[in-house]
Formats: C-alpha cells, structure tokens, sequence
C-alpha cells in the first residue's frame, strides 16, 4: 500500500461516471514500457503494490488505488558540450571551416542521438487515489509538472474523466 509523503487534491467532476471494470480495462492500454535505446522518455501505469503483470487499478475499501511511472534519460550537458566541439573540432581541421549555427544544432541531436543508449535513466513513481464517492483525486507529488503529466494521463486514459482545483476562502499557507 503506498505510503503519501506530499499531496495534491484535485476535485473530479460530476460528469465522470466511476466504473471499476472500464477503468481498468482502459488504463490496461496504457501500461508503462521502459524506454528504448533511442528513446529520451517514457511514461504509463504501472502496478501499484508493484506485483509484476498485477493489476493497474485496485479497490480498497471503494477506495482506487493506481502508480504512474516516468522514466527519462539523462545526458550530462557537459558530456553533450565536450562531444559537440571535438566534432565540431574535427570539421574544422578537415574542412577548414568552422561549423555554422545550423550544423552545430545538428551535430548536438546526432551525438545526443549516439549517447541516448549510454545514458542513465531515472525512475519516478506518483502514487494516485482516487475516492469515487467523494470524488476526490489526490497525487503523492509535490512537483506540478508531475501531475499536470499524471492528470493528463488519467484525462486521456478514462472516458470522462475530469479534474478541477479545489477553491476555498481562505488560503492553505494562511490557514496554517
């Protein structure tokens, strides 16, 4: 069972009709595959106790629970900068020409293209819960971007699905 260290609440709209079955069958769609070689990201559901080819959706207590996984790959800058500039060195001798803007943009995606397969990959997981009855979605993500991908995601995956902020009169921070 997952464990919130942050939340985001969001409030789901009335015109989405919870069923179980449905959702599961259409997050099943879109279960998360691990990047390939060439491939800088990669986003999908993903069991949430974490039990291999387990289901994506679970019930507890009428309460869904669901893990969204996001895996990127990252390549040092400096890696890029060094790996661009001995190409760009090489031109150079050969050609007797500095490479122009235009090339040089090129150059960056072609050694970025060749390194994307030696680059290291980072993992995140947000944990979603949804509350049917009391229409409620919460993330555990204290980054936006995050959940502005993961509520994406549930928008796409589940016919009707929709989320609004919560508005109330007085400010959180101030209320604290």
């Amino acid at each position: 069972m997952p464990r919130f260290k942050n939340a985001l609440a969001f409030r789901i709209e009335p015109s989405w009709n919870p069923d179980f079955d449905a959702a599961q069958q259409q997050l099943d769609g879109l279960r998360f595959v691990p990047c390939g070689p060439s491939q800088e990201s990669s986003t999908g559901w993903v069991p949430p106790r974490g039990a291999e080819h387990g289901l994506l959706l679970e019930s507890v207590g009428g309460q869904w629970l669901l893990e969204y996984m996001i895996e990127s790959k990252t390549l040092p800058a400096s890696v890029i900068r060094r790996k661009v500039d001995e190409r760009c060195a090489q031109i150079e001798a050969q050609t007797g020409r500095a490479p122009g803007k235009k090339e040089k943009k090129q150059i960056k995606e072609d050694v970025t293209q060749e390194l994307l397969p030696l680059a290291f990959t980072r993992h995140a997981r947000v944990a979603v819960w949804i509350d049917p009855q009391a229409r409620r979605l919460t993330l555990d993500t204290s980054n936006q971007a995050r959940a502005d991908a993961v509520v994406t995601a549930l928008v796409q995956g589940l016919d009707g699905f929709a989320v609004a902020a919560f508005h109330t009169q007085v400010e959180p921070a101030s209320a604290m």
